[in-house]
């Protein structure tokens, strides 16, 4: 819901899973059930894209190329970035950058583990992320949507969970999001 006022900003609220599709986004949801089931599997996840993308948002990037699909998919403060290509897909979102591994995190983390059921917590690096990983076979386009959203709204809840209860981690990848003046 978009609420506009005299002088000033624009303020959207809500998640973008809430949104209405349009007939052409439906049409697009249809076709990669048919090629899908044809196991064009490539195809079939560019007909998704076009299912989740809002012209309106710019909230699904996707580069197609003729045997890959790179994307990213903007939830609230997270991106997810991913790739598909003729065998697997693979999502993720990095959360929070930490000094130190310290046992207290990652014990919630693997504890939080049990609760999601798409995608787990992982390190790379120094930085803790949502991943979620799939055979293509697997990943028919319910499934999907459904692993991705769980990614992008878990992703953008735990950052701000994990810096405000731990003050060893630190907030990252924050250059999309625009400041609102008091």
């Amino acid at each position: 819901k978009e609420l506009h006022f005299p002088d000033e900003p624009k303020v959207l609220f809500g998640r973008y899973s809430d949104r209405n599709k349009s007939k052409e986004q439906y049409d697009s949801w249809d076709k990669s059930l048919s090629l899908f089931k044809e196991k064009k599997y490539i195809e079939s996840y560019k007909q998704f894209f076009n299912y989740l993308k809002d012209n309106d948002l710019g909230n699904v990037i996707y580069v197609s190329e003729e045997s890959k699909i790179s994307f990213t998919i903007i939830q609230g403060s997270k991106i997810v970035k991913g790739m598909i290509n003729n065998h697997e897909i693979t999502a993720e979102a990095e959360l929070v950058r930490f000094d130190l591994l310290e046992v207290p995190v990652m014990r919630k983390l693997l504890q939080e583990n049990y609760y999601l059921y798409s995608s787990k917590f992982a390190i790379k690096n120094d930085i803790y992320t949502l991943k979620y990983f799939s055979p293509v076979e697997d990943a028919h386009p319910s499934g999907l949507y459904y692993a991705l959203q769980e990614l992008a709204t878990e992703a953008d809840m735990y950052d701000d969970v994990l810096v405000e209860e731990f003050d060893s981690l630190h907030a990252i990848n924050l250059e999309h999001i625009e400041q609102i003046p008091d």
